[in-house]
């Protein structure tokens, strides 16, 4: 299902971690998905804030055996990360995580690409 330029990142990221839970031979991960793309209103942003949650948290965190974490930053087309993402990204991998930014304008491109790049930690 290659689609072009016209796709969302929301779109990209329901792709990818949907076609990801079908592959069997990742069934030992776990996928926690942000709140990207998801429209709130000021007292919601507010409450959730409250509760914990900051901006320019990944993407996607891919959850592996033996404690290990990916974290993906999804942009499309020529989109960049934002400066709150970019110091997200910079303390987790102080932390030792892994952070990868997968930028496409296709949705088997970002999948790929994903793939791509647990396959280059789990082997």
């Amino acid at each position: 299902m290659a689609v072009g330029i016209n796709i969302k990142e929301d779109s990209l990221q329901a792709h990818i971690v949907k076609t990801l839970r079908k592959l069997k031979a990742l069934r030992r991960l776990d996928f926690v998905i942000g709140m990207q793309g998801i429209r709130l209103q000021p007292y919601q942003r507010n409450r959730i804030k409250s509760q914990g949650m900051e901006s320019g948290q990944p993407d996607i965190l891919i959850l592996m055996p033996k404690g290990k974490m990916i974290a993906i930053e999804l942009k499309v087309g020529k989109n960049k990360p934002q400066p709150n993402q970019l110091d997200c990204h910079d303390l987790w991998r102080e932390l030792g995580y892994d952070v990868h930014l997968v930028t496409t304008s296709c949705l088997d491109d970002g999948l790929n690409q994903v793939i791509g790049i647990i396959n280059g930690i789990i082997s």
